[in-house]
């Protein structure tokens, strides 16, 4: 079966990890060739103290090097750089640009291609550049015509795909992230949060939320432009990156719909050829998908004044349940374990190693 292959054309370095380091991590760890096209090394990203600014090219060292280590942190198979400078990508030359680009595309030869939409997420010039620089690469590499510097043969991709922000994240993450305006000439420009219904694309990555979090904190010169996310605790952050995973289809050769997604590679597996075999494992491996096991937690339920708080034995982590009643309280907590396991995986139970046997409510006297 040919091999699957993913490329993200972005701006700068973590791009990629701030911004899908969690479906990146997801789909290499699957066997998906993940690669990145960085279009600068994002020489003007200093946010320190102006007397210590490096310098445009040691400051671009600097986070080429801090770039590998995310990618090599997410799975990544390589990273190639378009080598123009930060904040002048929308005055480069758009045919030497494009060339580029296109040189890539068929060099990798990936079925799927994730850029920035038409507003840059949140009006970056850089942004909204290298998203129209891949729609007009994706045209010319296609093209027989079109002669690039390997001469390499044409290559036609199959989905392209805009990297969005929805409102549940966006709407969750602002108190966290101060003012999010900026201005760009006369402007002020700021982050625009894509509607629900305007995602045609939702991965569900949240047992890699940890891997990106790792990867967002190798762009060590980056860490003060996430405000509060930076300093949260690795179980914390991933909770909130969960709330990413959100995509637009701009184009697809293979499948249609309003129906979301799940899959950015959704009608590509089955056309790759499958055996009949290979397609009943799938429909097997679909079946089951929903069936879990039940395994049995010892909850604390405790009345207070105001109503009763839940809270499991034998979990790594902080989950609380709240409500009004007993029955609402173990519900809600019920919903709090399945959202914790799901999110960072079933290692976080001590069941396996040093189950919870019984518990006991005693009264002590201490000192205070």
């Amino acid at each position: 079966m040919t091999a699957l292959k993913l490329l993200c054309i972005f701006a700068h370095p973590d791009d990629e990890s701030m911004g899908m380091g969690a479906t990146l991590a997801k789909y290499s760890a699957e066997g998906v060739d993940t690669h990145l096209v960085c279009a600068t090394r994002g020489q003007r990203g200093w946010f320190g103290p102006e007397e210590q600014n490096p310098g445009l090219s040691a400051l671009g060292q600097l986070r080429e090097k801090e770039l590998r280590r995310a990618a090599e942190t997410l799975g990544m198979k390589s990273v190639h750089f378009l080598d123009y400078v930060d904040g002048d990508l929308d005055r480069a030359d758009p045919a030497e640009v494009i060339a580029r680009i296109v040189t890539h595309i068929r060099a990798i030869q990936p079925q799927v291609i994730v850029t920035f939409p038409p507003d840059g997420n949140y009006g970056h010039p850089d942004h909204i550049a290298i998203g129209q620089f891949t729609q007009a690469a994706i045209l010319c590499a296609v093209d027989a015509s079109f002669a690039d510097a390997q001469n390499l043969p044409p290559h036609r991709v199959s989905k392209l795909y805009y990297m969005v922000d929805g409102e549940t994240f966006i709407n969750f993450i602002a108190p966290f992230m101060g003012d999010m305006t900026f201005p760009v000439d006369d402007q002020i420009r700021g982050e625009f949060a894509w509607k629900e219904w305007m995602v045609t694309t939702r991965i569900d990555m949240s047992a890699y939320c940890v891997t990106a979090f790792r990867a967002i904190k190798c762009h060590e010169s980056q860490m003060t432009t996430i405000g509060a996310l930076a300093d949260m605790p690795e179980e914390m952050a991933a909770q909130v990156l969960a709330l990413q995973g959100a995509f637009y289809r701009a184009f697809s050769l293979v499948n249609g719909g309003r129906k979301v997604e799940t899959d950015l590679f959704e009608g590509l597996r089955q056309a790759d050829g499958d055996t009949r075999f290979e397609s009943y494992l799938r429909s097997i491996i679909r079946q089951t998908k929903g069936v879990r096991m039940i395994q049995q937690f010892k909850i604390i339920v405790e009345k207070h004044p105001d109503g009763y708080v839940a809270y499991p034995l034998g979990i790594n982590g902080v989950v609380v349940g709240e409500g009004d009643t007993y029955e609402e309280a173990l519900a809600d907590v019920k919903s709090a374990i399945q959202f914790h396991i799901e999110t960072f995986g079933k290692d976080v139970t001590l069941g396996g190693e040093t189950p919870v046997l019984e518990a006991f409510v005693a009264e002590a006297g201490v000192a205070v």
